[in-house]
């Protein structure tokens, strides 16, 4: 829930890893750990890549901001594995469960005769990516050079005819998809296949060149909506600018032409931005390579756009349920947030830690404070949080559940367990 100054265990490995952007590709093990995970929150992404071998031996990396890696080695026996996770001069047990398509992994201190000190363990919840649900995660509607809303992230993504395979899609003529953080319902154009992310939809094509992207936004008028769409995308991969005037096409939607970049590759693109009655909306963008760039993307990308639904999201009782004071603690850190019944809220964050060879660094504070609000229902969604800086954070959440049993007064916000004081 602190965002940029989000509790993590283990102080200085979780420094190097904020803001993650490097991603690691794993060998063709058929283990069943084998494969990209994921950890999206906010600003902080956590990628976690494993191989398993015939023989059950593990080998894995995690990996964040600048590059730096920390390697994993243990053993898998079945849903199950444990092992060392090593880097920059630190040592932690791990243990990982396989769930659906989760992998829960525990990383944990040593004690001082090297054994595994349950006491302090952190619990990151990652989800496997495979096929498009890899480019699902990465997209994100978030402008990192403006710290706004826009129409997208799209880093790694490639631009080709067929980029929803098969094999991972499902022929979803005329069904609709929804989340309930979003407000609103999409429905699929007859012939398109998709895969549905955290923050974005992908749809794709086997006969029209080319993506559709829909994202979530919060914004509160169709004016921010228009210069959302005029600020265009520009971050390491991509690269789009408007090429020619914000259109109306209705009262609540908004068109606009772009012209750029992605990994190189010149693109061409239609936007659309929706504006809820309820507040919030829906970035849209059509995307292609210039020579396949036609009338039956476009067409698409409008029918979908004109076809979503609104729905009010019922967060008045949600923010009363959520109000409150909750808090995250280890060893050396404390991390308070109050989230007030009127939208306010206010986050401390005390750390008071030292190590071997030169310390991890200075005991101290940070504050923050802003607004709040959340989408979503009691079991998972998203907070919103809108610091008194300007900037704005989406924190994934949801409930605490152990054997079966639900903590309705514990909660992960943002893979970080939070547990309600009053």
């Amino acid at each position: 829930m602190a965002g940029k100054r989000e509790n993590l265990l283990f102080v200085k490995l979780f420094f190097i890893l904020i803001l993650a952007s490097l991603f690691v590709h794993c060998g063709n093990s058929q283990g069943k750990f084998s494969g990209e995970y994921e950890l999206n929150s906010g600003n902080t992404i956590l990628k976690l890549t494993f191989n398993e071998d015939s023989n059950g031996l593990l080998r894995g990396t995690l990996s964040g901001n600048n590059g730096v890696s920390f390697t994993l080695e243990g053993i898998a026996k079945g849903e199950t594995a444990e092992g060392e996770c090593k880097g920059r001069g630190l040592k932690l047990f791990f243990e990982a469960k396989l769930k659906d398509n989760q992998l829960i992994l525990d990383l944990i201190e040593p004690t001082k005769n090297n054994k595994p000190d349950y006491s302090k363990t952190k619990r990151l919840a990652f989800i496997k990516k495979s096929g498009t649900t890899e480019i699902a995660n990465k997209v994100t509607p978030q402008n990192t050079l403006a710290n706004k809303q826009v129409l997208g992230n799209t880093e790694n993504t490639k631009v080709n005819s067929n980029p929803i395979r098969e094999n991972h899609s499902e022929n979803l003529s005329l069904k609709t998809i929804s989340n309930p953080s979003w407000g609103f319902k999409v429905r699929v154009p007859e012939g398109w296949k998709f895969k549905k992310g955290a923050n974005v939809i992908i749809l794709g094509h086997n006969r029209i060149a080319g993506a559709i992207f829909v994202f979530p936004h919060i914004l509160n008028n169709i004016s921010q909506v228009r210069n959302n769409l005029a600020q265009g995308i520009s971050n390491e991969s991509m690269n789009l600018y408007l090429s020619g005037n914000i259109v109306s096409v209705s009262s609540s939607i908004l068109s606009g032409d772009y012209s750029g970049t992605l990994n190189g590759t010149t693109v061409k693109a239609k936007g659309y931005g929706t504006l809820s009655p309820y507040g919030g909306g829906a970035f849209i963008i059509a995307i292609t390579t210039p020579d396949k760039y036609g009338e039956e993307l476009v067409s698409a990308a409008l029918l979908l756009t004109k076809g979503i639904t609104y729905t009010r999201t019922q967060n008045s009782n949600l923010m009363q349920y959520f109000a409150g004071t909750w808090k995250t603690v280890t060893k050396n850190t404390e991390t308070i947030a109050v989230l007030y019944p009127n939208g306010r809220f206010s986050m401390r964050y005390s750390s008071a830690y030292s190590g071997n060879n030169g310390g991890w660094g200075a005991a101290g504070d940070e504050n923050s404070s802003g607004r709040w609000t959340v989408r979503g229902n009691r079991r998972q969604g998203v907070l919103i949080l809108t610091y008194a800086s300007g900037g704005q954070e989406t924190i994934n959440y949801y409930v605490h559940t152990k054997n079966g049993e639900t903590y309705w007064r514990e909660y992960y916000f943002g893979g970080t367990l939070y547990w309600k004081v009053r």
